[in-house]
């Protein structure tokens, strides 16, 4: 299968924004919570959440594509 950049992009930002989109229009009140609660959090815990996400999206992304 031949996939351009262009549209792995699009196909990762339309999935993202579905997902988000979702969160905010069925839990509005949960989503907010959980903003301020992963924003009270130290540098550290944001990074370490932030490297995790990283390494699970090309997880994911590798198991899509292969």
């Amino acid at each position: 299968m031949d996939i351009s950049p262009g549209t792995v992009l699009l196909i990762i930002t339309g999935g993202i924004l579905t997902v988000e989109g979702a969160i905010w229009a069925i839990a509005p009140t949960a989503a907010r919570k959980m903003y301020e609660d992963a924003f009270r959090q130290g540098d550290r815990a944001l990074h370490i959440m932030g490297l995790v996400s990283v390494a699970l999206g090309v997880a994911c992304l590798a198991f899509a594509l292969r």
